[in-house]
């Protein structure tokens, strides 16, 4: 066996060092897809429970379970069922924003942010009064302008597939 020159080891460090580097970046992208997949996986179960929260609040409240039928039945609320509702409208909307940012930061999927926005726009096209409530939560600009705006438009093509 002969003896490797200095120049032949500064060779052979160079393609092990190339190897390495290949291999780390490797690992750090399977690193970056477990990391996402674990975002996504956050984003959907704490949507999900404040979606539960809510749903609970319908169930557990006689007053607000009743508010919201006679919402999806497009009756006409009390003074207090509508401001019940104006509430319930809040956290829809609050929890619609957090799955619209999340959506757009790729955390979820277009199935998961639709019936969400489903749910939305069908209690406030139901109601004259939600509605009222909707447009009202919008002037006190409550909520930031790209999520409202993408909002409008999806509740104004609704209204428009409606009629």
């Amino acid at each position: 066996m002969r003896k490797l020159k200095l120049s032949e080891w500064a060779q052979l460090a160079e393609i092990v060092g190339a190897f390495a580097v290949v291999l780390s970046l490797l690992y750090v992208g399977y690193q970056i897809q477990l990391s996402t997949a674990e975002s996504r996986n956050d984003s959907i179960q704490a949507i999900t429970a404040r979606d539960e929260q809510i749903a609970l609040t319908y169930v557990s409240s006689e007053t607000v379970g009743i508010a919201f039928f006679k919402v999806i039945r497009g009756e006409e609320l009390s003074q207090r069922e509508n401001g019940v509702m104006a509430n319930m409208l809040f956290a829809h909307l609050r929890v619609l924003e957090d799955t619209y940012n999340k959506y757009r930061q790729g955390y979820l999927e277009e199935s998961f942010m639709d019936s969400r926005k489903r749910l939305v726009i069908l209690i406030i096209l139901s109601s004259p009064q939600v509605r009222e409530s909707y447009e009202a939560q919008k002037r006190a600009g409550i909520y930031p302008s790209p999520f409202i705006d993408w909002f409008d438009d999806e509740l104004r093509n609704s209204d428009e597939a409606d009629e």
